[in-house]
């Protein structure tokens, strides 16, 4: 991996709650720390910390995904969960 930036942005998410914010805060802020193994690696510094706001949840909403979601289903008396796609009538 060639990183071209001084900066990147590292999002962490977590239960809202805030205690953990400042549990959070108090163990990343002015911190250093090294990504990588032991072949390759980069030293970080830690800028600035900040809580996003919480959603307000509706019934119908649009959202978009950092990352992939994987939605998956249970269904009884089959060994393995049942992975969902897009397409599907019940997803």
């Amino acid at each position: 991996m060639i990183i071209q930036s001084d900066q990147i942005k590292l999002v962490i998410s977590t239960l809202p709650e805030e205690t953990l914010q400042h549990f959070i805060a108090g163990i990343f802020r002015n911190r250093e720390f090294i990504l990588g193994d032991r072949i390759s690696s980069a030293g970080f510094r830690i800028n600035s910390i900040e809580a996003m706001p919480s959603p307000v949840f509706k019934d119908e909403m649009s959202i978009h995904a950092l990352f992939p979601i994987f939605v998956s289903n249970n269904v009884k008396g089959q060994k393995y969960a049942n992975i969902m796609r897009p397409n599907m009538k019940d997803i």
